[in-house]
Protein backbone atom coordinates (compact mmCIF):
# COMPACT_ATOMS: atom_id res chain seq x y z
CA UNK A 1 0.00 0.00 0.00
CA UNK A 2 1.90 3.25 -0.90
CA UNK A 3 2.04 5.88 1.43
CA UNK A 4 -0.75 8.59 2.18
CA UNK A 5 -3.22 5.86 0.90
CA UNK A 6 -6.94 6.38 2.31
CA UNK A 7 -7.99 3.53 3.98
CA UNK A 8 -11.83 2.95 5.36
CA UNK A 9 -13.08 0.36 7.17
CA UNK A 10 -16.59 -1.74 5.92
CA UNK A 11 -18.91 -0.22 6.16
CA UNK A 12 -18.10 3.14 6.01
CA UNK A 13 -18.61 5.24 9.05
CA UNK A 14 -19.46 8.66 8.32
CA UNK A 15 -18.56 10.25 11.98
CA UNK A 16 -15.40 8.82 11.90
CA UNK A 17 -12.43 9.26 8.87
CA UNK A 18 -9.46 7.14 8.82
CA UNK A 19 -6.63 7.90 7.30
CA UNK A 20 -3.07 6.17 6.83
CA UNK A 21 0.11 7.72 6.56
CA UNK A 22 3.37 6.76 6.60
CA UNK A 23 6.40 8.71 8.23
CA UNK A 24 9.99 7.12 8.37
CA UNK A 25 11.94 7.32 11.38
CA UNK A 26 15.63 6.33 10.53
CA UNK A 27 14.75 3.83 8.00
CA UNK A 28 11.76 2.12 9.72
CA UNK A 29 8.30 2.66 8.15
CA UNK A 30 5.90 4.30 11.07
CA UNK A 31 1.68 4.05 10.19
CA UNK A 32 0.15 7.33 11.55
CA UNK A 33 -3.81 7.40 12.19
CA UNK A 34 -5.82 9.90 12.52
CA UNK A 35 -9.13 9.90 13.43
CA UNK A 36 -11.75 12.68 13.61
CA UNK A 37 -12.98 13.07 17.24
CA UNK A 38 -16.43 13.59 18.06
CA UNK A 39 -17.02 16.76 20.82
CA UNK A 40 -18.40 15.98 24.22
CA UNK A 41 -22.53 16.29 24.63
CA UNK A 42 -23.08 19.68 26.29
CA UNK A 43 -25.12 19.20 29.02
CA UNK A 44 -28.96 21.13 29.97
CA UNK A 45 -28.59 21.61 33.21
CA UNK A 46 -26.49 21.62 36.33
CA UNK A 47 -27.13 19.57 39.37
CA UNK A 48 -27.01 21.09 42.81
CA UNK A 49 -24.44 19.40 45.05
CA UNK A 50 -26.76 17.40 48.27
CA UNK A 51 -25.94 15.53 51.31
CA UNK A 52 -26.38 12.36 51.35
CA UNK A 53 -29.77 11.02 51.93
CA UNK A 54 -30.72 8.44 54.72
CA UNK A 55 -31.34 4.89 53.70
CA UNK A 56 -34.37 4.37 54.79
CA UNK A 57 -35.90 7.15 52.68
CA UNK A 58 -35.02 5.42 49.22
CA UNK A 59 -33.67 7.22 46.46
CA UNK A 60 -34.43 10.95 46.00
CA UNK A 61 -34.11 12.52 42.74
CA UNK A 62 -31.00 15.06 42.59
CA UNK A 63 -32.06 18.78 41.96
CA UNK A 64 -31.55 20.73 38.69
CA UNK A 65 -31.09 24.09 37.37
CA UNK A 66 -31.35 25.03 33.44
CA UNK A 67 -28.44 26.43 32.34
CA UNK A 68 -30.32 28.99 31.01
CA UNK A 69 -31.29 29.88 34.40
CA UNK A 70 -27.62 30.62 35.63
CA UNK A 71 -25.39 34.53 35.46
CA UNK A 72 -22.61 34.48 32.73
CA UNK A 73 -20.21 34.69 35.71
CA UNK A 74 -21.52 31.27 37.14
CA UNK A 75 -21.10 29.61 33.69
CA UNK A 76 -18.26 31.02 33.06
CA UNK A 77 -16.74 29.71 36.74
CA UNK A 78 -18.28 26.24 35.31
CA UNK A 79 -16.70 26.09 31.80
CA UNK A 80 -13.17 27.48 33.57
CA UNK A 81 -13.24 24.56 35.99
CA UNK A 82 -14.19 21.84 33.50
CA UNK A 83 -11.14 23.11 31.52
CA UNK A 84 -8.59 23.17 34.09
CA UNK A 85 -9.87 19.28 35.50
CA UNK A 86 -9.77 17.98 31.71
CA UNK A 87 -6.03 19.43 31.24
CA UNK A 88 -5.04 18.50 34.68
CA UNK A 89 -6.30 14.57 34.06
CA UNK A 90 -4.78 14.27 30.76
CA UNK A 91 -1.43 15.25 32.22
CA UNK A 92 -0.95 18.19 29.85
CA UNK A 93 -0.16 22.20 30.65
CA UNK A 94 -3.12 24.20 28.95
CA UNK A 95 -2.14 26.42 26.47
CA UNK A 96 -4.31 29.54 26.82
CA UNK A 97 -2.83 29.87 30.55
CA UNK A 98 0.03 31.37 28.75
CA UNK A 99 -2.34 34.07 27.14
CA UNK A 100 -4.37 34.76 30.41
CA UNK A 101 -0.68 35.68 32.18
CA UNK A 102 0.58 37.37 29.32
Amino acid sequence: MPCSASRRPYPVNHNRERRLRCNTMLGVLMPEITQKLKPWITPNYVQIEQPAGRRQDGFVQATAIPLGDLDAETLSALCDQFRYEVFQKAGKPDPSADDQRA
